[in-house]
């Protein structure tokens, strides 16, 4: 059996931290955002997209805090949570997600595969959140939109997160 041979080795892509086996990747795209504004986001019509406008942090600036878009900078599989804060007043609060520029969605677009939060007038306000795993191309889009008119939104409670997995 012969010997690999490594021409180069990236040492700032991989890190094994003080020789403890615990490797981390500190250039791996991720970020989390949230919305600034302290005060409800009141009457939000369908196709609007949820503002995100202040990071906690955002590894590689994929996230465009004025289009309120992640770009995926490498073809790969992406982890992305959201938490949408809704009031009850609206009746209907629901988000969904959307991959350049089209939701999610199975075969009926007004039930997207990656949000929708419905809710009756009179029941308290509460957070709504989900998960999921999304296999994007190189310069994809997500976002996060409403999916029906008068959303109502609280902003500093509202938040985006997301990571390359690989």
């Amino acid at each position: 059996m012969s010997d690999i041979k490594v021409a180069e080795v990236k040492t700032d892509t991989i890190k094994d931290q003080s020789g403890t086996g615990i490797v981390t990747f500190p250039n791996r795209p991720a970020f989390f955002v949230y919305n600034s504004s302290n005060d409800w986001t009141n009457n939000v019509t369908a196709g609007t997209l949820i503002i995100f406008n202040t990071a906690k942090f955002n590894v590689g600036s994929h996230f465009d805090l004025s289009t309120y878009k992640f770009t995926a900078p490498v073809t790969g599989l992406y982890q992305f949570n959201i938490r949408i804060y809704v009031n009850n007043d609206a009746g209907t609060n629901a988000w969904g997600v959307a991959i350049n520029n089209t939701v999610y969605n199975h075969s009926n677009a007004n039930y997207p595969l990656f949000g929708d939060l419905v809710q009756g007038v009179g029941t308290y306000d509460f957070g709504s959140t989900g998960s999921h795993c999304l296999q994007l191309n190189a310069s994809d889009t997500v976002h996060v939109q409403s999916m029906h008119n008068n959303l109502d939104y609280f902003g500093t409670m509202t938040s985006f997160s997301g990571y390359l997995i690989g």
